[in-house]
């Protein structure tokens, strides 16, 4: 401890201590305290642990050794360091305490290595405020003062780098010039600068650190510049904003505000922005020469280059209306997108109006190149170039540009692409408006795409349209307007400028001069594809038109004067109310005939007039050729004059045919088809016609000589005289009538006529048809014919009834209700028959069916002439000769089967046999169901015909016949075979049978009518009754068997009916069912 008045430090733990007399000299003291007076330590060499001064101003020096601690204690001590590193911590103490650093570059950390001193002077030192709250005050070069709740108030001189703590820092400075940087600390929020001076420029990464807010003041140019890092600056009002990048592993942020210009740093920068006006000075992508982006998030903005923004590489607009300017200097644009692309390198988006500088501006529009606004290209030879390619143009667009009324020679050059021909269309307008400008238009039409590129240009001294397209169109722009037109150029009265172009390049050309204009051809037009016409009046001085096809659209008077002279491939004409004359060399294609009210009239003597297209005319068509084909979905309703050697006509509407004369012809309408002239369809009997209606009736009134004719309607069907070889006629939802005769006079192995009425019915009654083989589909039918008929393959939904004259052949025929079959005074047969109906009523004269009778009848019989049909309702009659050979596969009432010889029905079903009204006859008289003695009295003693009854074991005949007056059969003989039953004992059949009576079945109740048959041969078991030795006496009713005694049966052979049996001696019995077959094998050979 020592009291007195100084001491010197030269070794470790050793020095001396004078108090102004006397020195003493110490050896190892580790701690060194001074007394209550002015204590002088200095410290050059060696050092101790801790020196406390004492409570006076004491002064301590240091010029080198090492002191872990100095604490000044009381008083308004003075520190003077060489090198602060050489001390652990300066604590002043109490009262204002002053602390003077003689080395450069020395570091102060309050808190750490100095503590409670007052005034910190140094030279080019850096200033480490402690980890709490710190407020700084820079007030001239270096100097300026800090406080804290730890120190109070600290003025620091010679400090040039300052760093905060942890905690929030706030720096206020005069000017940015009074020292080298300030670092905010590691504290990442709350740290902030205020400048207090104009015209500052704050380095982040030189001389601003770990700021998380920077304001300048208002007024004057402040300039923030970013860091050598990838940072985004967002400016959110007038000269405010922030800054975010990431660096030393962390995203940091730094809010500014009152900064006029905004420099990025050697890396890329993004800056972003409300308003341009925000920024009022420049805004600098720095030293980067690419990645710098300013993105515009307002609608409406202008932005000049060279004096809004400098060495930025993109800048990006919002919506609206957003301007470009480029520097007055020769400019290079390159516009490859919508309001987007490059001027001088410089890429831009969502700019819609570009402006260009005092000297020559080329403005390059390619790709999906467009702008929403105007391009004005200012002063000088300036030129527009658009460049079309199908590949990148795939969106719509629009290219407003004025050349400028600088007087210069502005230009407008449309360029495509070698073998890009048919991807664009192109049109011309004159006088477009555009924001109350008077603009030409050339348009482009991407036909991949469908993208739309429009040209509008104005104050231009020449337009190039060089470019290859698949159409172009040229229109007039105003009434009473003229179209002129030659193979190098076209104008209008009303436009602009002239257009050069080579019409053999533009592919589809169309004139359209409306409102009373009219168009003026001067000489050849030649046209690679389709030339399009529209006016009042067309005139043609001189010369041909040469194209692929000519079309007349709403061209009222054409070639009215004189005949236009065309060398084209096809004609189309819609909108025509006038006429229209052409002479035509070589073929001719119709393409199209739309809603023409007026004549056309085309000659092409030596050629092919044809159509596959949709022609639709009330008009009248005049057409003389060597041949007319129209294949489409016309709507022709005009008056059809044609001649040629063939013809084909396709029509949707009501078909109107005043004259045909062909070899070959076909009409195909969807309407009626009202034929009120001849036709005459002849080539030496290989001529054909071919009329068809889909949704009307077809009439053909004339007297008609057609070598083939074919009908086919979806409604009525009227014939009138026919001479023809083979007619097929269908309807679908109408009727066939023919009201003159029809004739098919050529006889063929097929079907010559074919009739069908799906929905409808077919009435053919003129007593002079001869139809040959004929095939029906009908609702009902009724058919006359003079001669031989086969009826084949028909359909009846519910009755037919066909009359002829001659043989009558049968095929497949189907009705729904009845079928009325009359061969007149021939005879039907089977063409591979098959009948169905529920009712079959068979007439003819010499035969229904064919075979003979014991052939029929036998084991092996051939039943190929059998009349086969399913009826449950039958009747067929035979006047004359010849047999009757049915065969049916159900069910079935027999109400007739009658004729003058034989008769065989095999039914697979049940048979009933149906008494009828005797026709002629009084008092109820009845008639039976089979007569094979039809015609002749039943007193003769020889009928001239047999009845076979052919089924199998499973199904049975019965009658509805009661009492004996009549014969449910009757015939010279009588075969039933394979029946189950044949009657019931309740209700037997009667039978009127001379000769031989055979029954094989199961069983029998046969009623003779008359002589019982000379034979009888059964295998059934059988009750017999004959009705003939009954005469005078009384008939009891039996209600069963039980009643009989069954003695009285002498005849029957083994039966069983009801209760009762009997059983017949062993040599009469048959209890085998291989007995029973047997002895139908020996009756049957």
């Amino acid at each position: 401890v020592c009291k007195s008045y100084g001491g010197y430090l030269g070794k470790a733990n050793g020095g001396t201590i004078s108090d102004g007399t006397t020195s003493t000299e110490f050896v190892n003291f580790a701690q060194l305290q001074g007394g209550s007076k002015v204590d002088t330590v200095t410290v050059s060499a060696g050092g101790v642990e801790s020196i406390k001064l004492g409570g006076d101003a004491d002064i301590f020096i240091s010029t080198g050794g090492l002191v872990t601690n100095v604490d000044g204690e009381a008083g308004a001590d003075t520190f003077t360091l060489d090198d602060i590193a050489n001390i652990g911590l300066i604590n002043g103490g109490a009262e204002s305490d002053t602390l003077t650093l003689n080395g450069t570059e020395q570091v102060v950390k309050l808190g750490t290595n100095v503590t409670l001193v007052e005034n910190i002077n140094a030279t080019a030192g850096k200033l480490v405020a402690q980890d709490i709250d710190n407020s700084w005050e820079v007030t001239s070069s270096n100097s300026g003062t800090l406080k804290n709740t730890t120190e109070g108030v600290v003025t620091f001189i010679g400090f040039s780098d300052l760093v905060g703590g942890a905690l929030d820092d706030s720096f206020t400075v005069d000017s940015f010039d009074y020292f080298t940087s300030i670092d905010g600390g590691k504290h990442v929020v709350g740290d902030s600068v205020f400048i207090n001076a104009n015209n500052q420029t704050v380095i982040i990464g030189e001389n601003l650190f770990n700021i998380e807010t920077i304001t300048a003041a208002k007024g004057g140019t402040n300039v923030l510049q970013g860091d050598d890092i990838e940072t985004l600056w967002e400016v959110t009002d007038y000269g405010k904003g922030s800054i975010s990048y990431f660096s030393d592993g962390e995203t940091k942020n730094i809010s500014f505000t009152n900064f006029t210009d905004l420099q990025g740093g050697a890396l890329d920068d993004t800056f972003k922005l409300s308003l341009m006006d925000h920024i009022s000075g420049i805004i600098d992508g720095g030293d980067h020469v690419k990645g710098d982006l300013i993105e515009l998030s307002t609608d409406n903005q202008i932005v000049k280059l060279g004096s809004d923004i400098d060495n930025i590489e993109v800048i990006t607009a919002s919506g609206g209306r957003n301007s470009l300017f480029a520097k007055n200097d020769i400019n290079t644009w390159d516009i490859n997108a919508l309001n987007g692309g490059e001027v001088n390198n410089i890429a831009f988006s969502n700019f819609t109006d570009l402006v260009g500088g005092e000297l020559v501006d080329t403005f390059t529009v390619s790709a999906n190149g467009a702008v929403d606004g105007i391009i004005n290209a200012g002063n000088g030879a300036d030129e527009l170039i658009v460049k079309l390619n199908s590949e990148n143009r795939t969106q719509s667009g629009v290219i407003n540009f004025v050349g400028g009324d600088d007087g210069a020679e502005d230009s407008v050059s449309i360029q495509g692409v070698t073998g890009d021909k048919l991807a664009f269309s192109e049109t011309y307008q004159a006088n477009v408006l555009v924001e109350s400008l008077q603009f030409d238009q050339l348009s482009y039409e991407n036909s991949f795409t469908q993208a739309n590129v429009q040209v509008n240009f104005r104050e231009v001294s020449s337009v190039d349209d060089a470019i290859q397209t698949s159409s172009l169109v040229i229109n007039n722009a105003g009434a009473d307007d003229v179209l002129y037109v030659n193979e190098n150029a076209f104008s209008t009265k009303s436009g602009l400028v002239d257009i050069s172009y080579a019409s053999k390049d533009k592919g589809n050309v169309t004139l359209q001069a409306f409102d009373n204009s009219s168009i003026e051809l001067n000489g050849d037009v030649t046209v690679a594809g389709d030339l399009t016409v529209t006016a009042n009046t067309v005139k043609q001085d001189q010369g041909t038109i040469f194209a692929d096809r000519i079309i007349f659209d709403n061209a009222s008077s054409v070639g009215s004067n004189k005949a236009i002279d065309t060398n084209v491939d096809e004609l189309l004409v819609r909108n025509h109310s006038g006429e229209i004359y052409l002479s035509q060399t070589g073929d001719l294609l119709i393409s199209a005939i739309d809603n023409t009210t007026g004549l056309i009239d085309v000659s092409a003597l030596s050629g092919l007039i044809e159509s596959d297209a949709n022609l639709n005319s009330s008009g009248d068509l005049t057409l003389e050729s060597a041949e007319i084909k129209f294949t489409g979905f016309n709507n022709l309703a005009g008056k059809l004059d044609l001649t040629a050697d063939d013809i084909v006509i396709n029509n949707d509407s009501i078909t109107n045919l005043v004259g045909i004369k062909a070899k070959n012809v076909s009409v195909t309408s969807n309407g009626d088809i009202n034929a009120t002239g001849d036709i005459n369809v002849s080539a030496n009997g290989n001529g054909s016609a071919l009329f068809t209606s889909s949704n009307g009736s077809i009439s053909l009134a004339g007297n008609n000589i057609i070598d083939s004719l074919n009908v086919n309607a979806s409604n009525d069907i009227l014939l009138s005289d026919l001479t023809t070889s083979n007619l097929v006629a269908e309807t679908q939802n109408g009727d066939i009538v023919a009201a003159g005769s029809l004739d098919i006079s050529q006889y063929f192995d097929a079907i010559t006529t074919k009739l069908t009425a799906r929905n409808g019915d077919i009435s053919l009654l003129n007593d002079s048809n001869n139809f040959n083989k004929i095939s029906l589909t009908a609702n009902n039918a009724q058919i006359v014919d003079r001669n031989d008929l086969s009826l084949l393959d028909s359909s009846l939904t519910n009755n037919l009834t066909v009359n002829a004259n001659g043989r009558l052949a049968l095929g497949t025929i189907t009705a729904g209700e009845s079928m009325y079959l009359d061969a007149g005074v021939g005879n039907i047969t089977s063409e591979k028959s098959d009948l169905t109906a529920s009712e079959i009523i068979l007439r003819a004269t010499t035969g229904i069916g064919s075979g003979n009778y014991d052939n029929l009848v036998g084991s092996s019989a051939d039943m190929s002439g059998a009349i086969n049909m399913t009826a449950s309702t039958l009747s067929a009659i035979n006047n004359n000769s010849g047999i009757i050979n049915l065969s049916n596969s159900k069910d079935v009432v027999i109400n007739d089967l009658r004729n003058g010889g034989d008769i065989v029905l095999s039914n697979i079903g049940d048979m009933t046999l149906q008494t009828t009204q005797l026709e002629g006859g009084v008092n109820g008289q009845m008639k039976g169901a089979i007569d094979a003695n039809y015609g002749y009295p039943t007193e003769n003693p020889v009928y001239p015909g047999r009845v076979a009854i052919l089924t199998d074991k499973a199904n049975s005949v019965y009658t509805t016949g009661l009492g004996f007056a009549e014969a449910d059969i009757t015939a010279e003989s009588l075969l039933v075979r394979s029946v189950l039953n044949f009657g019931k004992a309740s209700q037997p059949i009667r039978l009127r049978v001379n000769d031989d009576f055979t029954l094989l079945g199961s069983f029998g109740a046969p009623f003779y009518i008359g002589e019982r048959p000379r034979n009888i041969t059964t295998t059934a078991d059988i009750i017999e009754i004959n009705i003939n030795g009954l005469s005078g006496q009384q008939l009891i009713e039996v209600e069963s068997l039980s009643e009989v005694d069954p003695a009285i049966f002498a005849e029957v052979r083994n039966y069983n009916v009801d209760d009762v049996s009997l059983l017949m001696p062993r040599d009469q019995r048959f209890d085998e069912e291989d007995e029973e077959e047997d002895e139908e094998e020996s009756i049957l050979q």
